[in-house]
């Protein structure tokens, strides 16, 4: 749905395991993170994308062709989305990308796992018994596609996440910082937006 490649996600998964285990020594014993993809939950990744496959033409027939974006959701679009060379040459891109994201909201597993009384769910926008946060305080690109840089204000750094759109329109410089403990290729360079 968002064009990043499986091998960048599985990576991604590693290094994000990585970062709990490094966290967990500065954390309350009673609050654990933890990492469960939604995928996870189905007996075979095969399983998952065949309900989700199935979804997807549901969802394409109730809506008699691809859903109608309102500007809010093609912005959510434009935001999620890594954009492969060419993609957007097919004016309906947004469109086919919405729709696997409505089939994959109505996956059977997905909210029996997330919306249960033992856990807090935390999302981007306001939804019903959620707790709504951004990536950051100044950002609400998804981490997962994006990356995460510091901007400057007087003496002071922000937390920002951006998405590929939003790095390829700022300059950076890189800075080196050495974490006791956090290994891995993007724990030793930041980047601070000029």
């Amino acid at each position: 749905m968002d064009n990043v490649p499986k091998e960048d996600t599985e990576r991604y998964i590693q290094s994000f395991r990585k970062l709990l285990d490094f966290i967990k020594f500065y954390i309350p014993e009673n609050l654990k993170f933890t990492l469960n993809r939604v995928g996870d939950q189905y007996a075979s990744y095969d399983a998952f994308k065949e309900e989700l496959f199935g979804n997807i033409e549901k969802v394409k027939e109730e809506l008699n062709g691809l859903p109608k974006l309102t500007p809010e959701q093609i912005r959510l679009v434009d935001l999620n989305v890594k954009l492969k060379p060419g993609y957007d040459n097919d004016s309906e891109w947004r469109e086919k990308v919405f729709l696997v994201h409505e089939g994959y909201s109505i996956v059977s597993k997905r909210r029996p796992y997330y919306r249960t009384p033992d856990k807090i769910f935390i999302i981007t926008k306001p939804l019903p018994n959620s707790v709504a946060v951004g990536t950051t305080k100044r950002s609400i690109a998804k981490f997962w596609v994006g990356a995460g840089v510091l901007e400057k204000d007087n003496e002071n750094y922000h937390m920002l996440v951006l998405s590929p759109n939003q790095l390829d329109q700022n300059k950076f410089q890189k800075e080196s910082v050495d974490i006791k403990g956090l290994n891995g290729k993007n724990f030793h360079l930041i980047k601070i937006k000029i």
